[in-house]
């Protein structure tokens, strides 16, 4: 097999994996045949170059991509694999700390921390220290620890900066407490070792004599301490990585593209490979992910040219509003089925997982199976399930798994045993079980309070007539986005509500469709578009996923949703550095594709309960799917056609506030209030004495000054104070 490479790969590819340079850079396209390249390059060392296997470590970032590799190498090089080091950067990094890590006193008896007792350990910390856990909750305090722990700072004996009262003494404690227990946690496996190799050079040396042939799989994706691990140990040794900075769409969880556009200037001597010839999609489907990654400014630039002769078709479709988008979407599945396409090789991706309910519901009820990628189905999802448990109560008060859940979500400090002799109560005495909980006596005066809190919630859901104001109160009543926020990282917690907002949506279109709706028949549509998924057999269905999750899949068909400014791209890319992540992440879920590619975007979308209207995403112009004339368009690059863009960006539903989960406030909750007529709105067209004319792309309010995005004609993208600017 190697012996007729030249045969079997083309130029770049075979380039690639006979290059004699110490420091090799292979930029691989999506589709391009990568893994294939690392692994042939390493069986190419072994048998024609005499590397010994145990002197190659090959390093990866998921334990899938790495037994994929040994499979692969097993197949071409038999036995000789298994001396090789293949594996990722957590479990090598573990391995290295089992052998030398006594040099920094955490010898092998130190095992590794499960990641939800390291939060159990951060709340006795916090209650210790007397923290109020509601304005600082130890989710919080973790996230910051781990972030923490992924900086050269940590390595060097630092501590973290008071970004969080008493976040020093809280992570002094944490650390007290693994050292006390032998533990290290899972942000320790690779800050240690950079440790452990700044401090003792021999250790350091003997790992460079082991790993002398050095090849990273997804370097894009590497952040901070994983690179300056591969710079220690390659050093002098060959390196090889592998990547593709057009797909570096981790940004938000601390990969540094700089990485790989700066790898040239970490290594010496470095020869630079791009792979180009893609061997999943047609060239139309490649000529339009082309032309959307040519706008960012940051990337090593190539051009990815079909190698097969495959006929794609792409079509673009802006309906009305999701429900119509969902449905024509479920129509073209249907013709695609009609025509012998097995429904593997179909995916509809979306930027956001609350967008998927509307597509669940249609394939539903169109009886096509389908599955949720990387994702729990939306009404099977913690969040929603705990606000319809509340819904389900009122509605039948005898719902026993309901009550469970409704009693004890936010905690109340009742007890499992306290809730049992309340259901034996009920059982026993036919009550329901809102009558037994003031009847059976089983309630303490201590948990009495919150008891009639929890009754009193009920009471009041009488007098409220409409199911969207019912999700709204109950919401509030129980200060659920507080409860939210104190359990979850900020990024979680964002989620969260945004299911919960699309579950507001949910009843607000079932309303809206439904003459007569009332509570029954819409928690009836929610539990069969849970057991309709939960039943289905999964081995051939339709996929659902975010783009994310997408990543290094393929399909015959895929449908790309929601292509509108403020979902995608986000809202939240404000600054010239998430716009081109964003268009990252567009030109991965384009290069999805095979054969078929489908755009779709809507003119009014319902969000946060309310119906509003946002211009066709910037990325539809820049593939040359839609005119920067169009009249919907938001062209980040003129300022001529803002009329449409309605007001898509409040983020409100009801009284709540999104944005208070991510801001800096110790506060939390209240309502959002409207901008007074004072203020700046999204798409005001603005003058500048430096930049000239531009228009609104965003508002940060957060602060003391009021912060404005706005695009510039001749200078671009800027972050002004709302005081140097002036309406036109």
């Amino acid at each position: 097999m190697l012996d007729n490479l030249e045969e079997e790969l083309n130029k770049e590819q075979y380039d690639a994996v006979v290059s004699k340079n110490r420091s090799l850079l292979i930029i691989a396209g999506a589709g391009t045949g990568k893994t294939r390249v690392i692994t042939y390059r390493i069986a190419y060392l072994i048998k024609k170059y005499d590397v010994r296997p145990g002197n190659i470590l090959a390093v990866t970032f998921t334990n899938k991509a790495a037994a994929e590799m040994k499979s692969r190498l097993y197949s071409l090089i038999g036995a000789l694999s298994t001396a090789l080091h293949i594996g990722t950067f957590h479990s090598i990094c573990l391995n290295i700390l089992r052998t030398d890590g006594h040099c920094i006193g955490v010898d092998d008896s130190y095992s590794v921390i499960d990641q939800d007792d390291r939060l159990v350990i951060i709340k006795r910390i916090v209650k210790d220290l007397g923290i109020d856990d509601k304005r600082y909750p130890p989710r919080k305090y973790l996230h910051s620890i781990s972030e923490f722990k992924n900086t050269i700072g940590y390595v060097n004996y630092n501590k973290p900066n008071e970004t969080m009262l008493k976040l020093s003494l809280v992570f002094d404690r944490y650390q007290e407490q693994l050292n006390s227990s032998r533990f290290i946690d899972f942000d320790d496996m690779l800050s240690l070792v950079v440790r452990m190799f700044y401090k003792d050079s021999s250790v350091l040396e003997k790992y460079r004599e082991i790993y002398k042939h050095i090849l990273v799989d997804e370097y894009q994706d590497t952040n901070k301490i994983q690179s300056t691990f591969l710079s220690l140990i390659g050093k002098g040794n060959n390196i090889c990585v592998v990547g593709d900075d057009d797909q570096s769409i981790y940004g938000w969880r601390g990969a540094e593209i700089a990485n790989i556009l700066n790898f040239d200037k970490e290594y010496e001597d470095v020869k630079e490979i791009k792979l180009v010839e893609n061997y999943r999609a047609g060239q139309k489907i490649l000529d339009i992910a082309n032309n959307v990654i040519e706008y960012n400014i940051n990337r090593r630039g190539k051009t990815l040219v079909s190698a097969k002769e495959i006929e794609a078709e792409i079509r673009y479709e802006k309906l009305s509003n999701e429900s119509l988008e969902s449905n024509f979407i479920i129509e073209e599945i249907k013709s695609v089925i009609s025509k012998d396409r097995d429904l593997v090789d179909i995916a509809i991706l979306y930027r956001k997982n609350s967008q998927s309910r509307n597509f669940e519901i249609s394939l539903n009820r169109a009886g096509i199976k389908h599955k949720v990628i990387g994702a729990t189905s939306f009404y099977q999802r913690k969040e929603v399930k705990d606000i319809l448990s509340y819904l389900r109560v009122y509605e039948n008060r005898f719902d026993i798994l309901s009550f469970r859940r409704s009693l004890k979500i936010p905690t109340r400090g009742i007890g499992d045993g306290t809730v049992d002799k309340v259901i034996l109560y009920s059982q026993t005495n036919g009550v329901d079980l809102l009558h037994s909980l003031v009847e059976s006596g089983c309630v303490s005066k201590k948990q009495q309070v919150e008891i009639d809190k929890y009754l009193q919630l009920f009471i009041k859901l009488d007098n409220i007539v409409s199911i969207r104001d019912k999700i709204n109160y109950i919401v509030e009543g129980i200060d659920y986005l507080l409860y939210l926020r104190q359990y979850d990282d900020i990024d979680t917690a964002n989620k969260r509500v945004d299911n919960i907002a699309e579950l507001y949506s949910a009843a607000v279109a079932f309303e809206e469709s439904v003459d007569g709706a009332n509570l029954r028949d819409f928690l009836a549509s929610t539990a069969l578009t849970s057991s309709a998924t939960e039943e289905q057999d999964l081995t051939n269905t339709v996929k659902l996923m975010t783009i994310h999750a997408s990543k290094g899949l393929e399909f015959d068909t895929v449908f790309i949703t929601g292509l509108e400014e403020g979902l995608f791209p986000s809202s939240q890319s404000s600054d010239d550095g998430d716009i081109e992540e964003e268009r990252r992440l567009c030109y991965v879920a384009l290069t999805r594709a095979k054969r078929r590619l489908y755009l779709t975007s809507a003119r009014e979308r319902l969000t946060y309960g309310k119906r509003s209207r946002s211009p066709s995403s910037i990325f539809l112009r820049e593939m040359g799917m839609v005119s920067s004339k169009s009249s919907d368009m938001l062209d980040r690059s003129t300022s001529d056609n803002y009329s449409d863009y309605g007001d898509s960006s409040s983020d409100s539903y009801g009284d709540y506030d999104r944005s208070s989960l991510s801001g800096s406030s110790d506060s939390y909750g209240g309502s959002l209030k409207k901008a007074s007529s004072d203020d700046f709105s999204v798409a005001d067209k603005v003058s500048h004495k430096v930049f000239g004319d531009g228009v609104v792309l965003s508002i940060d309010r957060s602060g003391e000054s009021e912060k404005i995005v706005v695009h510039f004609k001749s200078s671009g993208q800027k972050k002004i104070l709302s005081s140097f600017l002036d309406r036109r």
